[in-house]
């Protein structure tokens, strides 16, 4: 089958070189990627190449500061937060945040995408704590990079993607759709790949890579990541609900209808908890914006 295309590249592989040529992983990013992957490395190592970039810093605060942890008192520093989170959920987390900071623009649809990373990253973790054997932690960071692949189309497409993504955005189903029909791929796609190029973990690369197919290709979902990539879609769709100034009740109730819900078993009382904490939990995030 032949696509249309918004010009070159014309695959996935060509998407990611195409990323890799133009600098989407940035500077910040692969400082701490060589401390993450020194075996060697500290919680000193970690917490100054994090403490050198202020946009990492300030989101592995709140992250250590969120109501999951009910700490009697603030985490105030890079350090306290490591103890707070470990090494592992650190690195992660900061790294994660580096790359958005790096390809995020500073434009209404980048700062757009930015807010709903935000929200579907905190509803990712609110839902995660309602499933058996997921790590809410890592859901966090999935729902936060869920649209890594749109950006890193922005920047390789330029203006064309743009005007689609503006257009669609509020619609993910007709979004992926779309860039399926016009480019072979979609930005969940994407965005699994170069994560995966850039040695994100399965936990985390597999749900972005795979939360638009639980709707679009259920069957094809790797059995290990179907709750993870079933979370973060159901997080996209709950934030969004809420934002259209829905209760949290009628929220639920509607995500609760959608089949990815039953398939892994989630009840409307159990949305309707996420649906309850979210805005507190973003709260906690806004400031970062």
């Amino acid at each position: 089958m032949s696509h249309l295309h918004w010009g070159q590249p014309t695959t996935v592989e060509e998407v990611v070189e195409s990323a890799q040529a133009i600098g989407a992983f940035p500077a910040s990013a692969q400082r701490i990627r060589e401390v993450a992957d020194n075996p060697e490395a500290s919680l000193i190592d970690l917490e100054r190449v994090v403490a050198a970039d202020p946009a990492v810093t300030a989101v592995v605060l709140r992250v250590a500061n969120s109501a999951f942890f009910g700490l009697p008192r603030s985490v105030v520093s890079v350090k306290e937060a490591l103890l707070v989170l470990g090494f592992n959920a650190t690195k992660e987390l900061a790294l994660s945040i580096a790359l958005i900071g790096g390809l995020r623009s500073r434009d209404p649809l980048g700062n757009r995408l930015w807010s709903t990373a935000l929200r579907t990253g905190a509803a990712s973790q609110l839902i995660g704590s309602r499933l058996r054997g997921v790590d809410r932690r890592g859901l966090f960071v999935a729902g936060l990079l869920h649209e890594i692949g749109a950006l890193i189309l922005l920047k390789v497409y330029g203006r064309p993607y743009a005007t689609h993504l503006q257009r669609l955005h509020a619609m993910p189903a007709e979004l992926m759709s779309e860039e399926r029909a016009t480019m072979g791929f979609d930005h969940p796609t994407v965005g699994g790949a170069c994560l995966a190029r850039w040695y994100i973990p399965p936990p985390i690369s597999g749900p972005v890579r795979w939360h638009g197919a639980v709707v679009s290709d259920p069957d094809m979902v790797p059995d290990e990541v179907v709750e993870g990539a079933s979370a973060v879609h159901l997080a996209r769709r709950l934030q969004a609900e809420l934002a259209k100034g829905l209760s949290p009740r009628d929220a639920a109730d509607r995500i609760a209808s959608d089949p990815v819900a039953r398939r892994i078993g989630l009840a409307p009382l159990d949305l309707e908890h996420a649906a309850e904490h979210l805005p507190e939990e973003v709260s906690r995030l806004v400031s970062l914006g």
